[in-house]
């Protein structure tokens, strides 16, 4: 069940969202899209501050942020940051098994970039490698070719006298 009441002057208004949750309006999308898509989020979640509250919903907004980040721009501090705050958040009472899921994900493919990246320079010496063999094979074929081309070639009168 969704809730919304606007709170404060238009400088600094707030939007109350489910289960009390004040949120600047520049969130409200946002929080709406993550309580509509797992409305069990916060149902454990019981501080009455709005303080903290507050604090606990910028934690798992920033949280979300660092997932939409490509994942090479993300640092392993950044993913094991990400890890402790989902842990953070799930001992005051945020279920999030499905962040987890996201976070383990951005994880396996964090793993799967450092190893092509690996694989692509051994690919990459290899070619370099490779060129090196064909320019000296395609050396070694011009020498036959003009060795040929000159036991094909017939001799000239002032070849013989």
């Amino acid at each position: 069940m969704m809730h919304m009441k606007w709170i404060g002057d238009s400088d600094d208004e707030t939007v109350e969202v489910i289960n009390g949750f004040q949120v600047p309006s520049s969130q409200v999308k946002q929080v709406r899209r993550i309580f509509e898509k797992h409305p069990s989020t916060a149902s454990d979640f019981r501080p009455k501050s709005q303080q903290l509250k507050k604090a606990y919903i910028d934690i798992l907004l920033d949280l979300i942020g660092t997932l939409c980040r490509w994942p090479h721009e993300l640092t392993d501090e950044d993913l094991d940051e990400a890890h402790n705050s989902i842990s953070d958040l799930e001992d005051v009472g945020f279920k999030l098994y499905w962040l987890k899921m996201k976070l383990w994900k951005v994880y396996v493919k964090k793993k799967q970039e450092k190893e092509s990246s690996v694989r692509i320079r051994k690919l990459q010496e290899e070619v370099e490698k490779q060129k090196l063999v064909l320019l000296y094979f395609e050396n070694e074929l011009k020498i036959e070719k003009d060795v040929i081309a000159d036991t094909r070639a017939p001799l000239y009168f002032s070849d013989v006298v």
